[in-house]
C-alpha cells in the first residue's frame, strides 16, 4: 500500500476518534444536566429522565469501544506505514545495476502484457463470453479490461517485488549489505539485465546468479536469481 493512502488512512482515522471524542463529551455534559434535573423531577418525568441517562451510558460505552477499535487500526496502518517506508527506502538506495535490472524487467512486462490483454481483447469480440469464459477463464476475463496504467503499476509493484526478495535473501545470509561492487550487470541472453558477482556484508559474503528467461510472445520474461553462500 501506498505511503500516501497509509497516511490518509491514519488521518481519517484520528478525525473519527476526534468525533467520537467529542460526542462523548457531549453525552457527559448531557448526563450531568439530567442527573442534576433529577433532583426536581418525580414520577414519569423522572423515568423519563432517568431511561435517557441510562441511554447516554449505554452510547457512550459503545463510543468507547469503537474508539478503541479504531486504535488498533491505527496501530495496524503505523506498522504497515514503517514497512512501507523501510520498502521506500531500500528501492531508493539500490545501486544502479539493480535499479537498471528492474527497469528493464518493467518494460520487458508492459510489453509483453499489452500485447496479451490486446490478444485477449481480440479473442473476447471474437469468441463471446460463454466460449471466452470457457477456453480462457475467468482470470483472463479479468485481464482483457486492464488499462495500460494498471498494468505499469502492477508491474512496478511485481518488478519491487523481486528486487526485495533477492535483497532479503542475500541479507539472511550476509546480514548488512556492506558492498554492491562485486555484482556486476550483464546482458542475458534474451539482451536483458542480468546479475553475477559477489556481495559482502557484515555476516559474509555470497555469490549471486540471475537466469533470464522467455520473452518474444513465447512466454513472459522472467529471471531466476540464484543466491549461495561463500564460506
Amino acid at each position: 500500500m501506498k505511503l500516501e493512502t497509509l497516511n490518509e488512512r491514519i488521518q481519517k482515522a484520528e478525525e473519527r476518534i476526534a468525533k467520537k471524542c467529542n460526542t462523548i463529551d457531549k453525552k457527559l455534559s448531557w448526563i450531568a444536566k439530567k442527573e442534576k434535573a433529577l433532583e426536581t423531577l418525580s414520577g414519569d418525568d423522572r423515568l423519563l429522565a432517568e431511561c435517557d441517562i441510562e441511554n447516554y451510558k449505554d452510547d457512550i460505552n459503545r463510543l468507547r469501544k469503537e474508539i478503541e477499535e479504531i486504535r488498533k487500526s491505527i496501530e495496524g496502518y503505523k506498522d504497515q506505514l514503517a514497512g512501507a517506508k523501510a520498502k521506500a527506502d531500500t528501492i531508493k538506495g539500490l545501486p544502479e545495476n539493480l535499479k537498471r535490472m528492474q527497469s528493464e524487467l518493467v518494460t520487458a512486462w508492459d510489453e509483453y502484457d499489452t500485447k496479451h490483454r490486446d490478444f485477449l481483447v481480440k479473442q473476447y469480440s471474437e469468441l463471446g463470453y460463454t466460449a471466452f469464459i470457457k477456453k480462457y477463464h475467468w482470470t483472463a476475463y479479468e485481464e482483457k479490461d486492464k488499462t495500460n496504467e494498471q498494468i505499469h503499476a502492477g508491474n512496478v509493484n511485481d518488478a519491487e517485488a523481486l528486487i526485495l526478495n533477492l535483497i532479503n535473501r542475500v541479507r539472511r545470509i550476509v546480514g548488512d549489505i556492506t558492498d554492491w561492487s562485486g555484482v556486476k550487470a550483464n546482458a542475458g541472453t534474451h539482451g536483458f539485465t542480468v546479475l553475477n558477482g559477489f556481495i559482502q556484508g557484515t555476516q559474509g559474503r555470497c555469490s549471486v546468479e540471475s537466469i533470464g528467461a522467455g520473452g518474444y510472445n513465447i512466454q513472459r520474461y522472467h529471471i531466476r536469481v540464484l543466491v549461495h553462500e561463500i564460506n
